[in-house]
């Protein structure tokens, strides 16, 4: 391919700026940190439940779980495409449009809330229909699941906003902690409130992060004008 019509942007060891190369890994091994630490906090969940509780409350879990992931995998699919447009806004110095597509996308979050609201109360309906009386999921995992849900949307809303502008340490840090918060959390409310307590303590680490992206996004956005 190169060799025939593309030729001029053949890769050539002698064109490698090797005073890059800190910059790019800098940036590429606080994702893969993000990512790691991401892929723990979301997988302990089931480990900790069969341990301390009996498998079949993995189900109930599990099965609620993928019920409201429908959110997240749309909401998912809705932003995909605002990483990209963020880091060319900013390229090109528009923040009057970052801002105004953050306030869009705040407010299609609030639709997505909605929908998880109705989500939450037909949720045992879903159930018989899906699952007929197979299992019978409580209440209680449907209402900390939607919370789960939008929790997550939000932070990830944000993410895509950090993440086009190379704004990485935020949730560098966040990440981190809240892989070593969760576990530890996720015990103690779990003797506290039950096998629904490793969720909640899983929202209530996301919530942390959630609670301050807003702020840090404001202050990002100042430094560019």
């Amino acid at each position: 391919v190169f060799n025939n019509k593309n030729g001029l942007v053949k890769p050539q060891i002698a064109l490698i700026e090797w005073n890059k190369g800190k910059e790019v890994l800098n940036i590429g091994w606080q994702f893969l940190i993000i990512q790691l630490s991401s892929m723990v906090l979301f997988m302990t969940d089931n480990l900790i439940i069969t341990k301390l509780f009996n498998p079949s409350e993995v189900t109930n879990y599990n099965l609620a779980y993928k019920f409201f992931s429908l959110h997240s995998m749309i909401f998912a699919i809705i932003i995909a495409p605002f990483w990209t447009l963020v880091t060319e806004a900013i390229a090109k110095n528009d923040i009057h449009w970052v801002e105004k597509i953050q306030k869009r996308l705040i407010k299609v979050w609030l639709l997505s809330a909605v929908v998880v609201g109705f989500m939450i109360f037909s949720a045992n309906f879903i159930y018989n229909i899906w699952l007929g009386n197979i299992v019978e999921i409580p209440f209680i995992y449907s209402l900390v699941m939607g919370i789960y849900v939008l929790v997550m949307g939000w932070n990830t809303l944000y993410a895509h906003f950090f993440n086009g502008m190379g704004a990485l340490r935020v949730q560098f840090v966040f990440s981190i902690s809240n892989v070593i918060i969760n576990i530890p959390l996720s015990i103690y409310l779990s003797h506290l409130i039950g096998p629904v307590g490793v969720p909640v303590a899983t929202v209530i680490c996301l919530s942390m992060s959630g609670i301050y992206y807003p702020f840090y996004f404001k202050k990002l956005l100042a430094k560019y004008n």
